[in-house]
């Protein structure tokens, strides 16, 4: 039984397992790595210690945390060498999303008990997050050598292992282990499918981006989709484009499970409490999430899922037109495809900058700048991109000085340090509150959404100050 809690607090869960004659050399070569393992003198309690320990995991039991941890804390001054009051800290701390201090707490566990499992798992999968590679190998190869974890446990603990491994160069017993794996992946998807929440759900798949096996986090969400409740699909479904656009995908295994899903069940994608989607729409909001990621194929090709299915949706024609104009250019199908936006929502600012830089492209500046210049008085907020696209406009018009005063408006916004804290707020809401993961920081992927347009702009206003032409310095203002 999975406990839905964090996955500091998975590690209670313990089934014993045999260890069958084919993992001897695997357990010979980890016990290697390991190395020898130091006796621990056992240290009584004294009695108020246990004593403050007892109601220490009585306030625990019933979720008061703060209190508990007034106690736990108690009763390790009291038995400065016992390590369950630091097990009871650490459990209390996650509990209350103080993960850095509840790491803290499980490495005085460690030093008080070298071989408490909990702590090997915890800390062997922090060392991991952080890419400390050979104390991961370490920690984690002594908690595989004690063969006493659940089948999601073992699962997060053979992911962070093999990848310390071959990070650390140790192919070969990433290999015997890898060989292994197929067996723990399939009792850990049983025990997820049969039991497992949402909360737990999302905890699994991002302990496993966390440890570098997000290959195994979209494995395990794209064979258990089929397969779980109404709610716990809705959530995997959200992942599973982020899932694949970190693994660099195309974007089909995203759809061929959306297909199936919605012929088989219907589409609920995990937006809030939204209900029922079509098929085309969930097309189109995994192609954003995707987008997002910086990615430009895989959301190319699930737009055009999503228009063959329901055609007359300006947004989608729209994010598929620009996508196919910075990479294909203004031609006679893209510059259709941008028509149609076109045709469908003729007011929207977003659509009108689209149309603008597709007429930039073709030569037809005037009209271009007409297009910038609506796009402009309609938007409700202040669009770097566009009136980085204004400036070239007027520049390439003859008109300088308003080309320079349009680029100093996108930087002026664009630089400063509340339109970057707003853009990084909602990036991080986007991964926490809408998919439930992360797969990148809300600072990287600010920087996707804005990194071009603000290397452009310095070059451009650069030039304007060295008197050259800022245009000819950015390559002709291509995207």
């Amino acid at each position: 039984m999975i406990l839905h809690r964090t996955i500091s607090q998975l590690v209670i869960i313990c089934l014993t397992t045999q260890v069958g004659f084919g993992q001897s050399s695997l357990r010979n070569q980890l016990e290697a790595l390991v190395g020898e393992r130091p006796e621990v003198e056992t240290h009584h309690s004294v009695r108020e210690a246990a004593q403050e320990y007892i109601v220490g995991r009585q306030f625990a039991a019933l979720d008061q945390h703060g209190l508990a941890l007034a106690h736990f804390r108690h009763s390790a001054e009291l038995d400065d060498h016992a390590a369950a009051p630091w097990i009871g800290m650490a459990i209390s701390l996650a509990a209350i999303g103080s993960v850095d201090t509840s790491v803290a707490a499980w490495k005085e566990v460690l030093e008080r008990d070298p071989s408490n499992g909990d702590a090997l798992f915890v800390l062997g999968l922090d060392a991991a997050n952080i890419g400390d590679y050979e104390t991961a190998c370490s920690l984690l190869s002594q908690r595989w050598l004690q063969q006493k974890d659940s089948p999601v446990e073992s699962l997060l603990r053979d992911a962070a292992l093999i990848s310390s491994l071959n990070a650390t160069k140790n192919h070969d017993i990433a290999t015997l282990l890898h060989d292994e794996f197929e067996s723990v992946f399939k009792e850990a998807s049983a025990e997820l499918i049969a039991d497992a929440g949402i909360g737990t759900w999302l905890v699994v798949l991002q302990r496993l981006i966390d440890v570098d096996a997000t290959a195994i986090a979209l494995r395990i969400a794209t064979e258990s989709a089929l397969l779980v409740n109404q709610r716990e699909r809705g959530i995997l479904l959200t992942t599973l484009p982020v899932l694949e656009a970190a693994t660099n995908g195309d974007g089909s295994q995203t759809k061929k499970i959306y297909e199936q899903v919605a012929i088989k069940h219907g589409l609920q994608i995990f937006l809030g409490e939204q209900d029922q989607v079509s098929l085309a729409e969930a097309l189109s909001l995994a192609a954003q999430s995707m987008s997002v990621l910086g990615r430009v194929d895989a959301p190319i090709m699930l737009y055009e899922s999503s228009i063959a299915l329901q055609p007359d949706i300006p947004i989608v024609h729209n994010n598929l037109g620009w996508l196919r104009l910075l990479r294909d250019g203004p031609t006679d199908e893209v510059v259709s495809i941008c028509l149609r936006a076109y045709e469908l929502d003729p007011t929207e600012p977003y659509i009108l900058d689209t149309i603008g830089w597709m007429n930039m492209l073709q030569g037809n500046t005037e009209v271009a700048l007409q297009h910038f210049r609506d796009a402009v008085d309609g938007a409700s907020r202040i669009s770097p991109e566009t009136y980085d696209h204004l400036g070239d406009a007027y520049w390439t018009l003859g008109k300088e000085e308003d080309a320079i005063q349009a680029w100093e408006t996108a930087a002026s916004v664009l630089f400063s340090q509340e339109t970057r804290q707003a853009a990084i707020d909602g990036y991080s809401s986007l991964a926490f509150s809408v998919w439930g993961i992360s797969v990148a920081t809300p600072e990287a992927l600010y920087d996707l959404e804005t990194g071009d347009v603000t290397r452009r702009l310095i070059k451009k206003l650069a030039a304007v100050k060295e008197g050259l032409d800022p245009l000819l310095e950015t390559s002709n203002g291509a995207e």
